[in-house]
């Protein structure tokens, strides 16, 4: 439908019906029977048929009507339903979408946005995404059916090939693990340093104020039990009294300059590909070759909840060497994943010791599988699963929907009968990518010029000519001189729209940092956050500024 496609959707031995047309091969069935029957009426030994058989025809001929009219309906819907393609003289000029196709397509794929009237315009992605209809599709059968050595195993297996293929990790030098979120494998990794005896006291570990608490917490546990030093790297200077007022019991040193803070005795810096208060993308990379050079064997934690909805994070050739994620705020199921490089893992590795703990969520194993489907076709632009309509709705042939007879529970349940696994490459999720940066460019960028132009709001975000930013995730931070963080997110509320404001569990160093940290600013409710993803459209970002606008003492 857009992009480079690798085929043309689905392909059925039988062709699919139209309204009002029959199926040869049932019409030679039921004339085969007829024959039968004929012969069975020539033969002397005629039975008269029961009861319960005459009521039973009569049952299954209603339940056949019943489903012809449920195909007709849906083929009566599918006909309704506005084409989502590119036309052929777009297609002919370019190969690259626009900017309203790909939010279209995307759509399309969200049950939230089934019932256009209903729906809330949904800016609070960075708090957890929507769902696309692949991802529910494959938890539904992956929780439909246990069997946990086979089925379970297959699914996890898929899931960790699939996180493998989403944060562009080495199958030959990287392995994926699972967990219940990011919090928890963060956790979980803090005490395999401990236990394995990798950090020990007197060693340091340096945190980026920007990071999550999620990225932080556990560096602090674990340094304190050992008697290990906390840095802190920060993204703006701190006066004396600005750092007299912050309780920082394990804070040693604090300071602008990554470099300044690395020392021979630094064995683990944890650090924030994107931060979900700012929105600012750091050169990892550049970050890794800055670390190194001083620490050649130093372990470098990197948190990518907040990017990895956003970029392609490559981790290969990040040079990082673990890269964690939280599958619900990348359009998938509440799933942990961490990408680690072997020969960290192996030298953190402790005896009777595990990072993936208990039993894995099978059924959420199976939405990761389905999350890889949504992404490659975000990509390729055709929707080629089992279930559902297709996306190349030029073709009449694309829809396929139960036929009379068939039984609709063991169609859409049965072990053998799995939604289509659309298997995801690399090179399909790098379009796929291409596709979210280039609508969340075009949106972010609408926001923000009028949020810039409001004499009464103060953007949360740094400078434009900061060395290690890259670019932006499409979040935005802001307070408003006069009206209170909490009015101006039940306002947004009250007018169908959805963000969120607080602190979004930053910390204390970096609300300091940009002038956020005090009890004023609390009690207003922190910043308010807005942030988009590549299914918010134009008409979303126009709404927000207009119902902002509406408000008394905006402007």
């Amino acid at each position: 439908v857009y992009g480079d496609g690798d085929g043309d959707g689905d392909s059925d031995d039988n062709e699919s019906l139209h309204a009002g047309q029959t199926k040869p091969q049932c019409t030679k069935a039921r004339q085969e029977n007829r024959d039968d029957n004929n012969d069975d009426v020539n033969n002397d030994n005629l039975m008269v048929p029961s009861k319960a058989a005459i009521l039973n025809k009569i049952k299954w001929g209603m339940l056949e009507r019943k489903s012809q009219r449920i195909y007709a309906n849906a083929q009566v819907d599918h006909s309704r339903t506005k084409t989502i393609s590119l036309s052929s003289q777009s297609a002919s000029t370019s190969t690259s979408p626009s900017v309203e196709e790909i939010t279209e397509f995307a759509r399309t794929q969200f049950p939230y946005f089934n019932n256009s009237k209903s729906a809330q315009i949904f800016l609070e992605n960075a708090g957890g995404s929507q769902v696309p209809s692949q991802v529910i599709e494959h938890m539904v059968n992956g929780i439909s059916h246990r069997h946990r050595n086979l089925i379970g195993s297959k699914a996890k297996e898929d899931a960790r090939a699939t996180m493998m293929t989403i944060l562009g990790g080495d199958p030959s030098t990287h392995t994926v693990f699972l967990g219940a979120n990011a919090t928890s494998l963060f956790h979980t990794l803090a005490e395999r340093f401990v236990e394995s005896g990798y950090l020990r006291k007197g060693d340091e570990v340096v945190l980026a104020s920007e990071n999550h608490m999620a990225n932080v917490i556990p560096w602090q546990r674990i340094a304190k039990r050992v008697g290990a030093k906390i840095f802190w790297w920060t993204r703006r200077s701190l006066s004396e009294t600005q750092c007299a007022n912050l309780n920082l019991e394990y804070g040693t040193r604090m300071s602008t300059d990554l470099d300044s803070l690395l020392t021979v005795n630094t064995r683990i810096v944890c650090l924030s590909h994107a931060s979900n208060v700012l929105g600012s993308i750091r050169d990892i990379g550049a970050l890794c070759q800055i670390i190194r050079r001083p620490c050649p064997n130093v372990q470098v934690v990197v948190d990518g909840v907040a990017a990895c909805a956003h970029l392609y994070t490559d981790v290969a050739t990040l040079g990082v060497d673990w890269y964690v994620v939280s599958c619900h705020k990348l359009f998938g199921p509440h799933v942990g994943a961490m990408c680690g490089r072997t020969e960290a893992a192996i030298a953190i590795h402790a005896e009777d010791s595990s990072i993936m703990l208990g039993t894995v969520n099978y059924e959420g194993c199976s939405g990761i599988v389905g999350l890889g489907s949504y992404l490659s076709i975000l990509g390729d632009g055709r929707n080629e699963s089992k279930t559902g309509v297709s996306l190349d709705r030029t073709n009449p042939n694309a829809l396929k929907i139960s036929q009379p007879g068939d039984d609709p529970v063991q169609q859409r349940h049965s072990l053998y009968a799995m939604p289509k696994y659309q298997k995801l490459s690399t090179g399909r999720l790098v379009k796929s990518y291409r596709h979210i940066a280039k609508v969340e460019r075009h949106t972010s960028s609408y926001i923000l010029h009028h949020l810039q132009n409001c004499l009464h709001v103060r953007l949360i975000r740094e400078d434009d000519n900061d060395a290690d930013v890259t670019s932006t995730i499409p979040v935005l931070s802001f307070i408003h001189t006069q009206i209170s963080s909490h009015d101006i997110v039940q306002w947004c509320l009250q007018h169908g729209l959805i963000i969120r404001c607080g602190y979004f569990l930053s910390t204390a160093l970096l609300r300091a940092e940009f002038d956020t940290h005090n009890q004023y600013m609390e009690e207003r409710g922190g910043v308010v956050r807005v942030s988009l993803c590549h299914y918010n459209n134009m008409e979303d970002a126009k709404a927000i500024i207009h119902i902002l606008g509406t408000m008394n003492g905006w402007d």
